[in-house]
């Protein structure tokens, strides 16, 4: 589901509208963004949030495709964080959205591509890091 937009105030809105209410997975975790545009704007620009990146925003909306799509993705647990990771498992453009519990759901804290070895991890059931448990 990528999503062609001008200009990054419209990829913002697209999402606002995507996450203005509670997502129930057909697995049963209830997932709400909490903060829609700061959120947002983080998966436009990345970790370093100085500069708008149309290809990252492009696939703004994949967070709630990967959320209601249970056979396409894998769930692991941080265990250092205690975030939550779905992943989804295509081979080709692998993608991670990122949640923490809050207030008894799951907060939306960011979506990003994954690539190279750690995608390949994903993709084969194996958590890439020793603290990522199914």
């Amino acid at each position: 589901m990528t999503l062609i937009r001008e200009t990054e105030e419209e990829y913002i809105q697209e999402f606002c509208a995507a996450h203005q209410n509670d997502i129930i997975t057909p697995d049963g975790f209830t997932v709400f963004c909490k903060y829609p545009e700061k959120t947002a704007r983080h998966i436009c620009r990345g970790k370093e949030g100085k500069i708008f990146q149309k290809t990252r925003a492009q696939r703004i909306l994949w967070a709630k495709f990967i959320l209601l799509h249970p056979e396409e993705r894998t769930i692991l647990t941080d265990t250092q964080t205690k975030n939550l990771l779905f992943f989804l498992t295509r081979s080709r453009q692998p993608h991670l959205v990122v949640c923490n519990k809050l207030d008894g759901k799951w907060n939306i804290i960011s979506s990003l591509a994954v690539g190279g070895k750690r995608a390949e991890k994903y993709r084969n059931g194996e958590p890439p890091y020793s603290f990522y448990q199914p």
